[in-house]
């Protein structure tokens, strides 16, 4: 990591601290060369700026973005995977990527980073960008026959009972709330 720290100066993205990114310098996180050839994706929590913390300044323009991408090569040269709009990292926002065929190497490293201002054709450090955050990355993953299912349940009701019942190898049980304690109907 560079021109960043681990804290909470841009709020809470996912939970506790996060990757901040506030230096004039150069403002990257970049991964040690991975084995990717069984990963279909990359997740993470990010935000760029904010319209109200301070230490996270609002974003003006798109050279304030932030851009995820991956080299194959040891860092020579580096693909675009995803580019980061400033405009819609303001709130705290998940992004899930899927990792392209020829990114699946054994010898993948992915890069966070943020440009720097040009002006009259030199690289300006500056403070004046808008500060950003990253938190909880998770890389990896199989999208067919996932090891986890993950449901709230925040709409309960007998639709939702009836999909759980059309898969197979599940249970549905319903639980009650009483009081302090929980039982099963």
């Amino acid at each position: 990591m560079e021109g960043g720290k681990t804290c909470t100066d841009c709020g809470i993205l996912a939970e506790d601290t996060a990757l901040y990114f506030w230096s004039s310098a150069i403002r990257q996180t970049v991964t040690q060369d991975l084995d990717l050839r069984g990963a279909k994706f990359v997740q993470y929590w990010a935000r760029i700026g904010s319209e109200n913390i301070t230490s996270c300044h609002k974003p003006t323009c798109r050279k304030e973005g932030v851009l995820l991408d991956y080299s194959t090569d040891g860092g020579i040269s580096w693909t675009l995977l995803h580019e980061m709009d400033y405009q819609k990292y303001m709130a705290v926002r998940y992004d899930y990527i899927l990792i392209p065929d020829h990114a699946q190497t054994n010898t993948t490293r992915l890069r966070w980073w943020q440009p720097f201002t040009i002006s009259n054709g030199y690289v300006v450090p500056s403070p004046d960008r808008s500060q950003w955050a990253l938190d909880n990355i998770l890389i990896g993953g199989a999208e067919i026959n996932p090891s986890q299912l993950v449901d709230t349940f925040d709409d309960v009701h007998a639709i939702r009972i009836l999909l759980w019942k059309r898969h197979e190898h599940v249970k549905v049980r319903l639980m009650m709330n009483i009081g302090v304690s929980t039982r099963m109907l």
